[in-house]
């Protein structure tokens, strides 16, 4: 099994996204914040689904539909088709009609296994996990019953929800926080200004000037 959609890592480190998980696992069985129990879960489940679409019924279904379709193409190459027109064309009717019940009910059988079981509350995860903002990686074709070359809607797609708005936690945690900046510089003291009642004199004395107050 390749990388997973989301690792439980990425559920977790969203509250509300790993409690969810947590329900919906508690329903089906299965920890889905687990990669381990994911992946184990993934491959078998897709090899169960390989294993439904490759029933016999599904081959007999095809061969049948293909005798049905191809049957009146050879009326014109055999008299003896030609000779009993109608009785050929009704068993072409009918083997159209068996193939294409075979392979309805094999393909009914494929879809109930898609859509039931852990499979079904593990596409429920990822939707919840999309709805909350976390990205998904590649999501395999076979997970949501499209074809392996990614294209259509597919059988089961990953449930969609409206977005959720991000939790102000990383604000809250800002703000919380003690304050990372200085804080501003308290106001300078002004110098004081000359004394209103000091008297300056000047004496020299030895060529050096003093300033003395009093």
């Amino acid at each position: 099994m390749g990388m997973l959609p989301v690792s439980g890592a990425a559920l977790g480190a969203d509250a509300r996204v790993g409690e969810a998980a947590r329900g919906i696992g508690a329903r089906y069985g299965v920890d889905y914040t687990d990669d381990a129990a994911v992946t184990a879960l993934l491959t078998e489940r897709r090899k169960s689904l390989e294993t439904e679409q490759r029933r016999p019924a599904a081959y007999l279904g095809l061969l049948t539909l293909m005798a049905g379709m191809f049957l009146p193409f050879g009326i014109p190459l055999s008299p003896a088709l030609d000779a009993n027109l109608f009785a050929v064309l009704g068993t072409a009717g009918g083997l159209t009609v068996v193939g294409v019940a075979l392979l309805v009910h094999a393909r009914a059988h494929w879809k109930h296994a898609l859509r039931n079981g852990p499979l079904v509350g593990y596409r429920e995860v990822l939707g919840v996990a999309r709805a909350h903002g976390i990205p998904l990686a590649h999501i395999p074709p076979w997970l949501e019953g499209r074809t392996n070359g990614g294209g259509g809607k597919g059988a089961a797609p990953v449930l969609t929800y409206p977005p959720v708005e991000q939790t102000p936690e990383a604000h809250a945690e800002t703000a919380t926080a003690p304050s990372a900046t200085r804080p501003p510089p308290s106001p300078s003291r002004r110098s004081p200004g000359p004394c209103r009642t000091a008297s300056a004199w000047r004496t020299r004395v030895a060529g050096t000037t003093r300033w003395a107050a009093f």
